[in-house]
This record gives C-alpha cells, structure tokens and sequence, in this order.
C-alpha cells in the first residue's frame, strides 16, 4: 500500500485529480467549440500571378553572408 504524502493524498489522488481536470477542460473546450455560433467569414476572390524574376523572401534578421 503507498504511503500518502503528508497532506493525506496519494500519488493515485493526484493522478485521478489530474485527469479530472484535463476531462474537464477537454469537455468544456469540446462543447463549446461544438455548439459555439460563427457570425461570418470574410469571402475574397483573387489572382495569383507569378513574375519572371524570381525573389528571395527571408526573414530580415538572417541574411545571407553574415
């Protein structure tokens, strides 16, 4: 048998307690995302063209030569 911790919870409480609170949280979030009403969405139409000369895009902190 464990010996409870000084508190009087076992590593068996915690561990019971911990997967409790991820049921719940898990839960909660998986409800409200299922029932949760969306009031729009932003529709665009676009054209995608592609240029003859060709660009690098990198982050301005890493260029190249340093």
């Amino acid at each position: 048998m464990p010996n409870p911790s000084s508190d009087g919870w076992s590593v068996a409480s915690y561990i019971r307690f911990g997967l409790f609170c991820v049921l719940l949280l898990g839960g909660g979030l998986g409800g409200w995302a299922a029932f949760a009403k969306l009031q729009g969405a932003v529709v665009s139409s676009g054209q995608l063209r592609v240029e003859s000369q060709r660009q690098v895009v990198q982050h301005p902190g890493r260029r190249r030569g340093r």
